[in-house]
């Protein structure tokens, strides 16, 4: 019974990764965006030389479609906007395309806005509280953790480790700071890198613009 149970969380693990091939259709494939009441599901295709540059601008028509929906609303503008990354899917044809899913979910009204409050808000910096994720060219200079960097590319980038656990062949290393959003110890947030063969298999509690994933 547990082999049955495990053979089914694979497969629907499997079908739910964002590397499952796109040829099985999924929103940003089908259309370009959805709303759900106060939420916007915006999708956006963005094409490059390399994945990095192609998940950028895939980042940025996704945003632009979101506009064009929230200039054409009367219950958008003016008001607050929290961004969720979800997924993102890329393919290499002769050139990278890629796929990127992002929900603008639409909330209060901002105090003493203007009429085109969303679209100055993602320029001016006096407002980054309320689009954090729009100003992510701005922290492109910050380490991003991501798969296969060797340990001595993080400790580089992240510094070292408040703690490192060791597990037959995997090692886990503990970090504690800004780049975290964890649970606190001692005041500071925590987050958390597996180690196999020298190199990142996975992550966790990393502060989104940290990961690769807002590259």
């Amino acid at each position: 019974m547990k082999t049955l149970i495990l053979l089914y969380l694979l497969f629907i693990n499997f079908l739910t990764s964002p590397t499952w091939g796109l040829g099985h259709e999924w929103l940003c494939t089908e259309e370009a965006s959805q709303r759900k009441g106060n939420s916007i599901y915006s999708c956006g295709v963005g094409e490059g030389e390399d994945e990095n540059s192609a998940r950028s601008k895939a980042f940025d028509n996704a945003k632009s479609e979101f506009l064009k929906i929230c200039d054409s609303s009367d219950d958008c503008t003016g008001r607050t906007v929290s961004v969720h990354p979800q997924r993102t899917a890329c393919e290499k044809l002769e050139r990278y395309r890629c796929y990127r899913l992002i929900v603008f979910v639409v909330g209060e009204k901002i105090k003493n806005a203007y009429p085109s409050s969303v679209t100055s808000a993602i320029t001016s910096p006096d407002n980054q509280d309320h689009f954090h994720p729009f100003t992510y060219s701005s922290t492109s200079h910050l380490p991003k953790i991501k798969y296969g960097m060797t340990k001595p590319e993080v400790f580089k980038a992240f510094g070292v480790p408040r703690e490192i656990v060791t597990n037959r062949d995997t090692q886990i290393a503990k970090f504690k700071g800004t780049m975290c959003v964890g649970e606190k110890v001692h005041g500071l947030n925590t987050c958390w890198v597996q180690f196999l063969n020298e190199t990142v298999k996975s992550y966790g509690s990393f502060d989104p613009i940290y990961t690769e994933d807002l590259k």
